[in-house]
């Protein structure tokens, strides 16, 4: 009978333990403490925020934006060029002003396109304006003109440089000076505006024929100058056996031809 009593006892004592780890594990209110009691090895790290992916077209950086531009200007794909305006200049006539902000820059921008900035957050030149870079200024008759671009935010490639408002306004008075100054004036506007290699055809159009005709230019001024100079020579010595004497050796007519050149594209506003 005491046998009997002490195995009813046992079987009373794994029930009550059974139901209360029934109770334990069903209640919501223990399962912190469980959780406790684990060690926390289940617990999660926080996720680390996701980069942000890097935009298709480049403009992601200030040069990335300044060369994609340049890139697609020059294959007139106006479409995607004008993806690097600010979106207020997109849309009904930005062909044009895409045609015409790529020939002043061509034109006018200084040629330091590798010291622009690769970063995402760029230069930060000026700490009061984080979120616009000036790559580079040009000359006009109005005074120096910045040429900048603004970090802005696009819904689907995320934060993208742009070039800014402000620049682009000024970009129709710029190209007309240009384009109204000197021998460029007086092409036809298709001569101006098209360009092969970032260089507009009219140039090198000049670039062409103008050196065969310089070229001759300088072997006509080297036979004029001999002359002159055996005419003297026969003068001052009184002996008129000298021989023609050679004064623009070939590569003092490449000179020539050069110097010539240089200063024409001066006076003539190439």
């Amino acid at each position: 009978m005491k046998k009997f009593i002490n195995k009813r006892s046992g079987w009373r004592a794994i029930g009550g333990i059974t139901i209360a780890t029934v109770l334990a594990v069903g209640c919501p209110a223990t399962w912190p403490q469980l959780a406790a009691l684990k060690g926390g090895s289940t617990a999660q790290a926080p996720a680390a925020p996701a980069e942000p992916a890097a935009d298709p077209l480049g403009r992601t950086t200030p040069k990335g934006a300044v060369l994609g531009f340049l890139a697609a200007s020059h294959k007139k794909n106006f479409e995607l060029a004008e993806e690097y305006l600010d979106a207020r200049f997109r849309g009904n006539g930005s062909d044009q002003l895409v045609e015409q902000f790529a020939v002043v820059l061509d034109k006018k921008l200084p040629a330091k396109l590798n010291l622009l900035s690769e970063k995402p957050e760029g230069s930060l030149a000026d700490p009061l304006t984080p979120n616009r870079d000036v790559v580079g200024k040009i000359q006009t008759s109005q005074g120096p003109l910045d040429i900048a671009l603004e970090r802005v935010d696009d819904k689907k490639a995320g934060k993208v440089w742009l070039f800014a408002p402000e620049t682009l306004s000024a970009i129709p008075g710029v190209f007309d000076e240009i384009n109204t100054t000197g021998i460029s004036q007086l092409m036809p506007q298709s001569l101006v505006v098209h360009t092969v290699g970032g260089v507009p055809l009219f140039e090198w159009m000049a670039v062409l024929l103008g050196v065969p005709i310089l070229w001759v230019v300088a072997f006509l001024l080297d036979l004029l100058l001999r002359w002159i100079a055996l005419l003297v020579w026969r003068w001052r010595s009184r002996r008129e056996d000298l021989d023609k004497p050679q004064v623009l050796t070939r590569p003092g007519r490449l000179f020539l031809v050069a110097v010539t050149m240089l200063a024409s594209s001066e006076w003539l506003w190439l």
